[in-house]
């Protein structure tokens, strides 16, 4: 039996900053998992949402002003934007040592 899960956003999907290059990407088992427990997953990442896409077109891919409609969010690869946005509300899990996320609701630091 599925269990029902919250929204979440994934901030980023590419293996490092500055690629589109997905392929051992952290985001890639942590999507398929939330899949499989029926979750609506959501993500954002302008350099490797075509790559991803291939992989997983069932996700719905946001647009910047769209990434914070949720109720959770993943941040697996650091970019420099991701420190200007306002996580004010939200449950952030977030392994990339971006300082802005632990300014929210619920925070947890995962070391991957």
């Amino acid at each position: 039996m599925k269990h029902k899960v919250a929204p979440v956003t994934f901030l980023r999907l590419a293996f490092k900053p500055g690629t589109d290059y997905v392929r051992g990407a952290r985001a890639i088992k942590i999507a398929e998992t939330l899949l499989e427990e029926g979750a609506r997953v959501m993500a954002h990442d302008p350099a490797a949402t075509e790559s991803f896409k291939k992989l997983f077109p069932q996700i719905e891919y946001t647009k910047t002003e769209e990434t914070l409609k949720c109720d959770a969010i993943l941040i697996v690869t650091e970019w420099e934007e991701l420190e200007h946005l306002d996580y004010t509300g939200k449950i952030v899990i977030e392994g990339r040592r971006v300082n802005k996320a632990r300014e929210t609701r619920i925070y947890e630091g995962a070391c991957w």
